[in-house]
């Protein structure tokens, strides 16, 4: 076993509080064989003893770097991974800024001190990228939020205004929502938000909202509607002389008002007898399902089968045709292909 003289053991000591960790070789024995007060001893007689004028100048200057705040917090993250030693890090509060001005006070003492110099180094550039990325990130959130924000705004000033305006044939809020397209619970939050920045707008809406039943207001949606009730009408009256009853083919080829809707606006505003009329269409519920949903490899009505094939050919030719896609016209135009067949089989 190699001998180590007791100047071997002095000088390992100073190496090790120049570095603050244990070195190769030698330096390894201290802390198998010596307590840290005996090691903390060999290091001082080392240093004002033995050590050249060099040495003690190297040494007072690591010193200067080890009392320096954040450093040796900072070298403990040495042998971690770069996340790690980032949440290591931030936990006792230190963050790039305080890297990037030890990194600056370090600079003075880089050739002392030339590995933990390029290690801090290192880090600092690495957390000043990923601190420049996050920021980056979060600007581009700011600008996205700013900008959702100013899409709720514009689209609830253009709502109110159209809302407000005498050019609104449906002026119930619910079923303006509904003929529009838009989704009431939505608009009611994207007016609630303008509210902070259009109070006297937003104010006027509310009040014409309270009075959306008035006379005025029903009136109003009775010359938008009654004209297409009218047609409605005019084409079941035609079909009662012939005898027969139309159905949502007949309607749409003469109306483009959606069927559902119209029913809704009647059965709140209009007569029961006005609402049988209207249901000479379609007397079964609104079926609310996708016709996609529907089409099976095979389906029989009526004595007439259907292959998958022949449903997608109809469903195409109510595409076509600028048809609504709904379950009920599907089978509406099934029916009808159905009735024209059965026609043929008697001739």
């Amino acid at each position: 076993m190699e001998k180590y003289t007791k100047l071997d053991y002095e000088k390992a000591a100073y190496e090790y509080y120049l570095h603050n960790e244990l070195l190769e070789d030698t330096v390894k024995l201290l802390d198998q064989v010596f307590s840290s007060s005996e090691v903390y001893t060999m290091k001082e007689r080392y240093v004002y003893q033995i050590a050249t004028k060099e040495e003690r100048k190297i040494y007072q200057s690591v010193m200067r770097v080890h009392g320096l705040q954040d450093y040796l917090t900072v070298m403990r993250t040495k042998n971690m991974s770069f996340e790690y030693a980032i949440k290591y890090l931030e936990r006792r509060n230190i963050k790039v800024k305080q890297i990037n001005v030890l990194l600056q006070k370090l600079d003075r003492y880089q050739q002392y001190i030339p590995e933990e110099y390029q290690y801090i180094e290192t880090l600092a550039k690495k957390y000043n990228k990923e601190t420049e990325k996050l920021q980056n990130q979060k600007e581009l959130a700011m600008k996205i939020k700013e900008k959702e924000k100013m899409e709720r705004i514009r689209k609830a000033v253009d709502f109110i205004e159209f809302y407000l305006s005498s050019a609104n044939p449906i002026p119930v809020y619910d079923l303006h929502c509904e003929y529009t397209g838009i989704v009431q619970s939505e608009m009611t939050y994207n007016i609630a938000y303008l509210k902070r920045y259009e109070p006297e707008l937003c104010a006027r809406f509310e009040e014409f909202v309270a009075q959306e039943n008035s006379k005025e207001n029903i009136e109003r949606l009775f010359q938008f509607i009654n004209p297409i009730y009218k047609k409605a009408e005019q084409i079941v009256k035609e079909f009662e002389k012939e005898g027969e009853t139309p159905d949502l083919i007949d309607y749409y080829e003469n109306i483009k008002f959606p069927y559902p809707f119209l029913l809704k606006i009647m059965k709140r505003y209009y007569t029961k007898k006005e609402n049988d009329i209207l249901r000479s269409f379609h007397k079964q519920s609104i079926h609310s399902g996708r016709v996609t949903d529907s089409i099976s490899d095979s389906i029989v009505i009526n004595g007439v089968a259907f292959t998958s094939a022949e449903q997608y050919k109809i469903l195409e030719w109510l595409q076509e045709n600028n048809f609504p896609i709904s379950y009920d016209i599907f089978r509406d135009k099934l029916l009808r292909v159905v009735k024209e067949k059965n026609k043929q089989k008697h001739l």
